[in-house]
């Protein structure tokens, strides 16, 4: 009968050590451990998935990669193919010809469904990341999203960068655009966080949007 108990003892702490290093650090949750350890093992419930995070890029790196990176370069031909497939892919696709480059850069495998971030690069200008996702077999789309614009396009320039918080993706872009031949014009700040829920939906909250403007120079 000791060993037994000895044995349900054993087994409890190291339930207990699971559980806390799932839920955070121990110095962050005094006690954790030992009140888990005194909980029946049939008393636990099951804990749920863990959130799915969006892929975080340095937009810099990512928009130089793909030049060098002509493996990543979808075809017109499967684009094609895909739209055909998914008719509720963005409407770039549906569009997408010879001229323009549209490269897959990652795929995220969630729980339910899997998300895919593409680089579209259009007019040898500008650059927009798209975030799709799909079921979990690839067969169907579930939402998509426009993550970051970015590039320069005569009196029209626009930055963005990423940073992950938790379980949201922040993204600041910053947008300035000119008057023509004048150096006035506005400056748009925008910082938005974006997250995806268990059924592969979309988040956006807008964090902050700031315009501000310049005045020319004399």
């Amino acid at each position: 009968m000791r060993a037994r108990r000895n044995t349900f003892l054993l087994v409890s702490v190291a339930l207990g050590l699971t559980v806390a290093a799932c839920s955070g650090p121990a110095d962050e949750q005094p006690g954790a451990v030992k009140e888990a350890a005194q909980v029946p093992v049939a008393a636990i419930p099951p804990s749920d998935p863990p959130p799915c995070l969006l892929p975080e890029y340095d937009l810099k790196m990512v928009e130089a990669g793909p030049k060098t990176a002509e493996k990543a370069k979808l075809s017109p031909a499967l684009v094609a193919r895909m739209v055909r497939q998914n008719p509720r892919l963005p409407p770039l696709f549906k569009h997408y010809n010879p001229y323009w480059e549209l490269y897959a850069l990652d795929t995220v495998r969630c729980q339910e469904f899997r998300i895919v971030s593409y680089l579209y690069r259009h007019e040898d200008c500008c650059s927009d990341v798209y975030y799709v996702t799909f079921s979990a077999d690839g067969k169907k789309v579930i939402d998509w999203a426009t993550i970051a614009n970015t590039g320069a396009d005569g009196t029209w320039g626009a930055t963005a960068t990423m940073r992950t918080q938790e379980v949201r993706l922040r993204v600041t872009e910053l947008r300035q655009e000119s008057e023509a031949d004048a150096d006035a014009g506005v400056r748009d700040s925008v910082v938005t966080d974006y997250s995806v829920t268990p059924q592969g939906k979309f988040l956006r909250t807008r964090v902050d949007s700031v315009r501000s403007k310049q005045a020319a120079r004399k």
